[in-house]
């Protein structure tokens, strides 16, 4: 098993809505983990008060579904930062989706992802 190091998927992003950067998974198998550390930043009076990140996979990048969500705690939007795993979820793309966002401010979310499992690839 090959643990890959992080892939930035979500970057300075300001709204809902699905990361432009995917990840193409190179050879299905049953045993990949997807282990997402997501995290943002504000700028003076910005504050982030519900934001959901998603975890989606595809089969040819035409339709998405959602491998799985993490809400984020009162606890994590206080420290600005999350983290929460997806395991056995054979697909060949994956990608972060920003479902939920309730903000004032300027603030920018970023999400990275580290892959346990078979070698991948990113593509776009």
């Amino acid at each position: 098993m090959n643990i890959l190091s992080p892939i930035l998927l979500l970057n300075g992003v300001i709204a809902t809505g699905a990361s432009a950067n995917i990840i193409r998974v190179v050879g299905i198998n049953q045993d990949i983990q997807f282990v997402v550390q997501s995290y943002f930043t504000t700028v003076g009076a910005g504050s982030i008060t519900v934001l959901t990140i998603d975890g989606e996979g595809s089969l040819d990048t035409d339709y998405w579904f959602a491998l799985g969500s993490h809400d984020y705690t009162a606890t994590e939007l206080t420290n600005k930062a999350a983290i929460f795993h997806i395991v056995n979820k054979p697909v060949n793309y994956f990608r972060l989706n920003v479902s939920t966002l309730t903000s004032s401010g300027t603030i920018a979310i970023y999400g990275k992802v580290n892959y346990t499992g078979r070698a991948v690839s990113i593509g776009g």
